[in-house]
């Protein structure tokens, strides 16, 4: 029996190694297997969709609505949310890259109406139209304001777990690497202080969910892009006033200092 269990995972430790294998291979330069499964979706639809009308939406970070069903609404921690709540709680006060990076923030609303109307256009077009939506080309936000938004909503609603929450940026590997180090040491004593006063520790558990969100995103954090939108204002400047007020799509129209807090409390709103 043993013998037959022993096998069994080394099956399936030889096929883990062969997808990994086969993910170094295909994926180029690519960071993760999202990115690389939605670059083969596309290249596969561009294959096969023979003479069917065909649009492809890209989203870059998709964020809470800003309009609709309701001001701030969200139902998953994916993407930039988990950073910059995190941020905001004061337990990441070390990030990847700098603050001047652009943040490619777009309301998952404007998403979904560039969906409805790319859709309604495309009907008895042989192309294949290909539409960013983001904010980078036409309207960007910085990292940093996007954290120092969070930081002082954070604080204005007194939800920061830790004192006089802050934010830095480093390039540097090896600081980066040391000040995370020295954070979990930190989070250890905590948490010996807390288990000594006969409360529940947690402080280790918080810094390792911050030691996994760095391996995941800080790849995007330490890069700056700009995605071309020209297309989708093209689009959007197509339409009527009519629709232009049923269906916003376009980043121009988002003042970031005003929908910020609203991402805020949509976080807390709806994920707490």
């Amino acid at each position: 029996m043993c013998i037959k269990k022993q096998n069994y995972y080394n099956d399936k430790i030889a096929i883990l190694f062969c997808l990994i294998e086969f993910f170094v291979s295909f994926s180029g330069d690519r960071p993760n297997t999202y990115t690389f499964t939605k670059a083969l979706t596309e290249h596969y639809l561009a294959e096969q969709r023979n003479n069917i009308p065909t649009v492809i939406i890209r989203p870059s970070i998709v964020v809470p609505s800003k309009n609709e069903p309701s001001e701030g609404w969200i139902d998953n921690w994916f993407g930039a949310t988990s950073i910059v709540f995190m941020v905001g709680k004061g337990h990441y006060r070390v990030l990847a890259g700098a603050s001047s990076n652009l943040f490619d923030l777009i309301p998952v609303d404007y998403v979904s109406n560039l969906n409805i109307v790319a859709a309604a256009k495309c009907k008895g077009s042989d192309d294949l139209l290909v539409y960013n939506s983001s904010s980078s080309g036409a309207n960007p936000v910085t990292l940093g304001a996007v954290c120092r938004s969070f930081i002082d909503e954070s604080v204005r609603f007194k939800l920061n777990d830790i004192p006089y929450p802050t934010i830095n940026f480093t390039k540097n590997q090896w600081l980066l690497k040391t000040i995370i180090r020295i954070q979990t040491i930190l989070a250890f004593f905590a948490d010996c202080f807390l288990w000594l006063s006969g409360k529940r520790s947690r402080y280790v558990k918080l810094q390792r969910k911050v030691l996994k969100l760095n391996d995941t995103y800080q790849y995007f954090t330490s890069r700056s892009w700009v995605m071309d939108s020209k297309k989708t204002q093209a689009l959007y400047a197509s339409l009527s006033a009519l629709d232009k007020n049923l269906f916003p799509f376009n980043p121009v129209n988002i003042v970031w200092s005003e929908y910020l807090p609203v991402y805020y409390k949509g976080v807390k709103t709806y994920l707490f």
